[in-house]
């Protein structure tokens, strides 16, 4: 048996540990547990088997290579799956937990080291640690975390710092969310959050705001000038900030969600200080007003319950999810009467065309896929911003078909995709 396995040495120190010399997997021995642990091993060891099969006979099966993968067991599949479901409704966890690289980066240690005792009494209980224990964990990792990617960014010749800035609604506070890209040598982009930090400069100032944004690149031994790049919203402060030492690029993610915000919400835009614009989509506006209406009376009554789909809100900082909560009441429009009789809602309900409300979810369906594919986190995507501009300018071009509230909307977002770049 020992042929298949080695004991492992720490500094001349015998651990309780052997490796499988085949698969190179880590078991635990111990002279009081024997080599029971070892024996099962061995049998189950996919790479062992194959050696000691090369001993016996040879059978035709050994001419074909399978191309089957490993078949889990049904009742194992169904019993994962419960489990699954009891975590999330006893612990109040959203269902799409399972799928984040946390959960599964701790189911797959969990797994690991139950293969690693197939053969003991040991409990669940007795591996996870306590909730004080991880949170002191947290700071380290962090510190830990930190000082790696201070080392990384210490070699950099070459990288962009995604910038942005917001005020939190019902306390006031202010932050400044600051976020590092790089493409690596192997042409992967990266991407790290730096941090979100509470703004504590004196004044919202252009100068303040840079000097802020220096500071807090300087704790990663990062300095912007010529050579490198900072994203930010198209805002005047942002502009004036990062006119210098560094290549600005707008957002084009963000001066999208900024034109659709005008177009429902918006009667005039001002261009600059001397210059003001007309939106001109009152129609469409007129829409909008009654869908938010209904849907923010209805969410805060907690009659939804009552539809087959629930009514969604929107951020006014991502103003996509809008487009979201369009579609969806379109889909329960003829379903809203029943939640709605004898409400005042009623009234905003029968001010709403079913067809202009088609046609202005129709027109902005591409938009949404622009959005979303200029969110791409993994791969680059300033290359895509001409042809998807122009994409939609195509999809802008009138036709004798359009209703009012649609033929407002292309004109006026026509017209700003073609006086600016996305």
């Amino acid at each position: 048996m020992w042929e298949h396995f080695h004991q492992i040495f720490v500094n001349n120190l015998q651990q309780q540990f052997v490796s499988c010399n085949e698969c190179k997997t880590l078991l635990a021995f111990t002279s009081t547990n024997g080599t029971n642990n070892l024996k099962s091993h061995l049998s189950s060891c996919s790479k062992t088997k194959i050696i000691l099969n090369d001993l016996n006979q040879t059978t035709v099966h050994d001419f074909y290579s399978s191309s089957k993968t490993i078949q889990i067991p049904k009742k194992m599949k169904l019993s994962v799956t419960q489990a699954c479901a009891e975590f999330s409704a006893l612990d109040g966890r959203a269902f799409d937990t399972m799928t984040g690289y946390g959960f599964q980066n701790l189911a797959q240690v969990l797994f690991d080291a139950g293969r690693s005792f197939t053969n003991s009494s040991i409990q669940i209980e007795d591996i996870l640690p306590h909730p004080t224990t991880i949170s002191r964990n947290v700071g380290r990792i962090y510190e830990q975390s930190k000082m790696q990617l201070i080392q990384i960014c210490e070699k950099l010749k070459s990288f962009c710092v995604v910038v942005g800035s917001w005020t939190e609604k019902f306390t006031g506070i202010n932050y400044c969310g600051i976020a590092l890209r790089y493409v690596d040598d192997n042409f992967r982009l990266l991407s790290f959050i730096l941090g979100c930090y509470v703004y504590d400069a004196p004044s919202h100032l252009a100068t303040h705001f840079r000097a802020f944004v220096n500071s807090k690149l300087q704790e990663y031994n990062l300095q912007l000038n010529s050579s490198k790049f900072v994203v930010s919203d198209n805002e005047v402060k942002m502009i004036d900030a990062f006119r210098d030492n560094c290549t600005r690029i707008g957002c084009s993610d963000h001066y999208l969600n900024k034109q659709l915000q005008h177009a429902f919400e918006s009667t005039e835009i001002h261009l600059n200080k001397n210059k003001i614009e007309s939106v001109n989509c009152a129609t469409a506006q007129n829409v909008f007003l009654q869908v938010k209406k209904i849907v923010t009376n209805v969410r805060r009554s907690h009659r939804q319950q009552q539809l087959s789909m629930e009514l969604q809100i929107y951020s006014k900082t991502r103003f996509n999810g809008a487009m979201t909560m369009l579609n969806i009441f379109r889909k329960v429009f003829y379903e809203l009467p029943l939640v709605l009789t004898n409400t005042k809602s009623m009234e905003n309900y029968n001010l709403i065309d079913k067809k202009s409300l088609d046609d202005i979810c129709h027109l902005l369906e591409p938009f949404e896929e622009v959005i979303e594919a200029l969110s791409e986190d993994h791969q680059p995507t300033l290359h895509q911003v001409i042809p998807l501009r122009q994409c939609l300018i195509n999809k802008c071009e009138s036709t004798e078909e359009d209703s009012t509230a649609v033929a407002e909307l292309k004109l006026f977002l026509g017209e700003r995709k073609q006086a600016n770049c996305l």
